[in-house]
């Protein structure tokens, strides 16, 4: 290899490219308008822009990436996870193009990179597989109540392809199935390209647990231990670590066999990863169950080159290029925990922020690892996955390595936009995880409660600032004085960023707070005319960020005394209308299904009301502030 292609973008692209330039070959690869302003645009040596719009038009256009890798001269094209990682028809076409593809042959990626032919071939292979059943396109009634009586409820709705937790969708009650299915299968098309789906029994309190294999093309299989990748949300991943100390010598070495043995059944070569779910049984004994392959590279692969000192993006080119591998590690060493920080609110079920950043201070560490795709002054597209970084510590043993995680996020500031980084820390020092007693359910049964303590300060310094850092306001008289601050006493700003112009043209906020207790903590994020938002160094009352509005420099009612609109968040696209006008709602039903970086969220209201007009129809692209619906609350 000479030059490398990466079909991708954000972290993994620039994880590959620097393995790749590590050992002397050279990067190109490509961007969308959105990703302009993202770190893999400087990370590569070459970059070309794609077309703004629909994925299926820039990362998921097979013939306009390989055209592209074709005008760059490159000989080589890595995928890295998302998108066309696993999909077999794009690693065909690269192939027919004389590059060679970074990833498993393409007959290996069909038959276990399809999830559904993937269980019919562990089973013949005497991997334990959980029940599962196919589904024809349109299922009827009938077919409906066979998959009840042969597997019964919960049921899990799975995508056939791709990852990501995308395209899943838990079913704990028949009347949700028709509705989950329709989802399900509408979430999967848009991020893999394919609406095919399957159901299978879903574990309520499991364990996931992950095999990391490795093949070269002279027919070798190595395995790099495993992962526990339990905790998740919205069926993605928060925190992984390796090894998982939950299982036994006999129990991890059974799970290994078994994913060497399903390996070994189709010839798999390059990097892949084969995952598990777990949970004991009556007698306290674990019972694993094959889940899926990963045929491709894993976003929690650093935590098992921590502890194994390999680099498997490295050996992923090795091994594309036909080398022989050996004298790989046979056993790891100490512990690695990653945790996931990402640009969503956790107090609002996980809402996606995008935005600028307009600050990044992290803690330099030996045995910290950051893997991220934006630096201070780029913004995070609302088009894509809401991951900033990946941190990944290692220790001599799992408590160690925890607490230098905790270390690190106590030291991390993220201006500009919400993460959930407090909602990390919060999770490290749970009694639950401290003692592992967690399950893949565990972050939805611990909802994090909003907390509202210190909105009203933190309107009266929006106020504040606002006049302070913008032109003059207007008819002094139509101020009202805010009520005297509780929390936030006193303010100085660090004159050489506060009030300056962030690179995405936000008026930049940075200084100390004191606060009531004479401690102080430092401050940082952006202003205009009518919100603020800001991100503390520590927490604060159980606060360690808030986004808020603050009616510009006049005083207006309290919009939480009176019944507004439900307004648009964020941008994005409606997918569905599920109420009409005059339509009487109840509580928490869904009105409009909206999707914002690939995740469709509903939108619904806290109590029963009647709708008096809806602004939007299906299909229509939504902005921030946008009005949706509006209504009237049932008396």
């Amino acid at each position: 290899m000479k030059k490398l292609f990466v079909a991708n973008r954000g972290e993994i692209a620039c994880r590959i490219a620097r393995t790749a330039k590590r050992i002397g070959i050279a990067t190109c690869g490509v961007h969308t308008p959105q990703d302009l302003r993202t770190r893999h645009v400087r990370e590569l040596d070459e970059i070309a822009a794609l077309p703004a719009g629909e994925l299926i038009e820039n990362y998921l256009n097979q013939k306009l990436l390989i055209h592209t890798a074709i005008e760059f001269g490159a000989d080589s094209v890595h995928p890295g996870y998302g998108f066309l990682a696993e999909n077999p028809e794009f690693a065909e076409q690269t192939l027919r193009a004389g590059l060679i593809w970074v990833g498993p042959k393409p007959d290996a990626m069909r038959k276990l990179g399809g999830k559904i032919e993937a269980k019919e071939i562990a089973a013949r292979a005497g991997v334990p597989v959980v029940p599962w059943k196919r589904l024809s396109p349109a299922p009827a009634p009938e077919e409906v109540q066979q998959i009840l009586d042969e597997i019964g409820l919960p049921l899990l709705i799975k995508a056939a392809h791709g990852g990501g937790g995308r395209g899943q969708r838990v079913v704990p009650d028949v009347s949700q199935f028709v509705d989950s299915l329709r989802s399900a299968r509408s979430e999967a098309e848009r991020s893999f390209g394919s609406g095919e789906v399957f159901v299978e029994k879903f574990l309520e309190h499991p364990r996931h647990v992950e095999i990391q294999i490795l093949g070269d093309e002279h027919g070798n299989i190595f395995t790099f231990g495993e992962r526990d990748c339990t905790l998740q949300r919205r069926n993605q991943k928060v925190v992984e670590e390796a090894p998982a100390a939950i299982l036994d010598p006999d129990t991890r070495g059974r799970m290994i066999d078994s994913a060497r043995a399903l390996a070994s059944a189709v010839r798999y070569n390059n990097a892949g990863t084969i995952e598990f779910l777990a949970q004991r049984d009556a007698q306290g004994s674990w019972k694993y169950y094959f889940m899926e392959l990963n045929a491709r590279l894993q976003v929690e692969h650093p935590v098992t080159e921590m502890i194994w000192g390999i680099d498997l993006v490295e050996l992923q080119l090795r091994s594309a290029q036909g080398e022989k591998l050996s004298g790989l590690p046979e056993k790891p060493a100490g512990h690695a925990i990653e945790i996931r920080l990402c640009a969503e609110d956790p107090a609002r079920q996980f809402l996606p922020t995008p935005g600028p950043i307009t600050e990044w201070i992290c803690p330099d560490h030996p045995d910290l690892r950051v893997e991220s795709g934006f630096e201070m002054g780029d913004v995070v597209p609302q088009e894509y996955d809401s991951l900033i970084a990946k941190l990944i510590c290692k220790g001599t043993n799992r408590e160690d390595a925890i607490r230098k995680c905790t270390n690190v996020l106590d030291g991390i500031v993220v201006g500009g936009v919400l993460t959930n980084q407090y909602f990390l820390r919060s999770v490290l020092s749970h009694p639950d995880y401290l003692e592992n007693r967690i399950h893949t359910r565990w972050i939805d049964s611990h909802p994090v409660a909003p907390s509202e303590r210190l909105d009203s300060d933190l309107v009266f310094w929006g106020k504040k600032f606002c006049s302070e850092l913008f032109v003059q306001r207007g008819d002094s008289a139509a101020v009202t004085v805010p009520a005297p601050t509780e929390l936030l006493l006193e303010f100085a700003p660090e004159m050489e960023i506060h009030g300056t112009h962030s690179p995405q043209g936000l008026v930049r906020i940075a200084g100390r707070f004191r606060g009531k207790d004479n401690g102080e903590v430092y401050a940082t994020g952006w202003i205009s005319r009518v919100e603020m938002c800001l991100s503390f160094q520590r927490e604060i009352e159980g606060v360690g960020q808030r986004r808020i509005a603050f009616a510009g420099q006049f005083e207006i009612d309290d919009v939480r005394a009176h019944h507004g609109p439900i307004l648009a968040q964020m941008p994005g696209v409606v997918l569905d209308v599920r109420a009409a006008v005059d339509q009487i709602v109840q509580p928490q039903s869904p009105i409009l299904i909206i999707e914002a970086m690939k995740i469709e969220m509903p939108m619904s209201l806290p109590v029963a009301a009647k709708i008096t007009a809806i602004r939007v129809k299906r299909g229509d692209r939504i902005q921030p502030g946008q009005t949706l619906v509006t209504w009237e609350p049932l008396l």
